[in-house]
């Protein structure tokens, strides 16, 4: 898989700023397109587009920007769902990002400008009319020019790429973005038994609740010194995320998810992975929100430890780290001469990180004897099935000098149990 860095487009109205423009300047779910002209394209066959002209087509519009790592991977989805459809869909992305930036990004990478994708930068107008708080954020439109969704890049897969060409309902949760103060808290004594004259001077409390619709995933640790209270908020976090978290482990980085073992069902609970489907649905089921309070001048670690065992009994199960002698798939050279392309695929880094990103995955392990500098030039071309099967894989690795094997090694693993 590559990581491909997604820049783009910049829309503007036939009549960018007149009182009409301005005062409908909000887009919701059915209604119908403005009349936008997308101007100053690059990457793009023609200079303009107009959005009327692009009725009888599906519309994608992916808002993104080059520093967010989801917003990197989703190009090359995009651009294979525009080409199996065959001119049914149309995807175009926003950036308010320079155009400079963009034409210089093109320049140093030929195989993204080969993808063409037409790119517009610089937005300030369409994100007024689809305001939102994260990215990536996927705006859905259909043949008729109707807008049919907001979500995140998860929910753009075939099956509903398909259901919007066809103008079936897309049935997606709404990315609903709006401001949320996270100072503020979710829990407060009811004003209607306890008055503001008769509010007890210490009050702490834990919240717990699966997913809380329309929140942002965030982790906050907030210190009041006029209360004397430390405030730890948590919402919409993965389950294996949020233990990680309180155990000083970083997820998705340090930590990655083939180091997480439990029985099928609870992984399919504790930590999401794109065969369980759409990750928008999955997080509706499974992700947890919380907010507890505690003395301020309790340690840290006292702390967590407190949370970690709360968050057990809400959820009924436990987590474990410990090192354990585990099944990984080594990477080393092979004796071969190593074949290192400059041009292409992802390198070894990247490599890694998405090949141990996967739930169930037997943990990759770079143990390639080169100096840093060349282990830099290594690129690796693989496809979604290379990273299950180690005999595909090593048909890819044997040409570049490298194989992989299947051996022990002592790991810090997570693992997961029904209490």
């Amino acid at each position: 898989m590559k990581i491909i860095i997604t820049l783009l487009a910049v829309l503007m109205l036939d009549f960018p700023f007149s009182g009409v423009a301005q005062e409908r300047s909000l887009v919701s779910i059915g209604d119908d397109m403005p009349p936008l002209k997308l101007s100053g394209l690059i990457n793009s066959q023609t200079k303009e587009i107009s959005i009327t002209e692009l009725k009888g087509k599906a519309v994608i519009l992916d808002f993104g920007n080059t520093s967010c790592m989801p917003c990197l991977q989703a190009l090359p989805s995009l651009s294979q769902l525009r080409d199996k459809f065959n001119g049914d869909l149309v995807v175009i992305m926003v950036s308010s990002e320079k155009k400079s930036n963009a034409e210089a990004f093109l320049k140093r990478r030929p195989d993204i400008k080969s993808l063409g994708i037409p790119i517009v930068t610089q937005d300030t107008l369409l994100k007024k009319y689809f305001p939102h708080l994260s990215i990536p954020h996927e705006v859905w439109i259909d043949k008729n020019g109707k807008v049919q969704g907001f979500t995140d890049h998860h929910s753009v897969t075939e099956e509903n790429v398909r259901k919007l060409i066809e103008g079936k309902p897309l049935g997606l949760p709404v990315k609903w973005d709006f401001p949320y103060n996270a100072k503020a808290p979710i829990i407060i004594l009811n004003p209607a038994n306890i008055s503001a004259d008769h509010k007890p001077k210490i009050f702490y409390h834990s919240f717990f609740s699966r997913n809380i619709p329309g929140m942002n995933r965030k982790f906050l640790e907030q210190t009041e010194t006029v209360s004397g209270i430390t405030r730890v908020l948590g919402l919409n976090l993965e389950i294996a995320e949020i233990f990680l978290l309180l155990s000083q482990r970083y997820y998705h980085t340090t930590f990655q998810k083939s180091r997480i073992f439990g029985d099928k069902d609870i992984i399919s609970e504790v930590m999401y992975d794109k065969r369980y489907g759409d990750a928008a649905l999955w997080n509706q089921q499974n992700s947890v929100s919380f907010e507890l309070t505690f003395p301020i001048n309790l340690a840290k670690t006292e702390r967590n430890l407190r949370m970690k065992q709360q968050l057990s009994w809400f959820l009924n199960l436990d987590m474990t780290l410990k090192k354990e002698n585990v099944t990984c798939w080594v990477i080393s050279l092979s004796g071969e001469t190593i074949a290192y392309d400059l041009r292409n695929g992802q390198s070894l880094e990247n490599f890694l990180m998405i090949a141990n990103e996967r739930s169930s995955q037997v943990p990759f392990i770079d143990e390639i004897d080169l100096p840093n500098a060349l282990k830099a030039k290594l690129k690796f071309n693989l496809k979604e099935e290379d990273y299950h099967d180690l005999e595909l894989l090593n048909k890819k690795l044997k040409g570049m000098g490298l194989i992989a094997k299947s051996e022990i090694r002592e790991l810090e693993i997570c693992r997961f149990s029904r209490r």
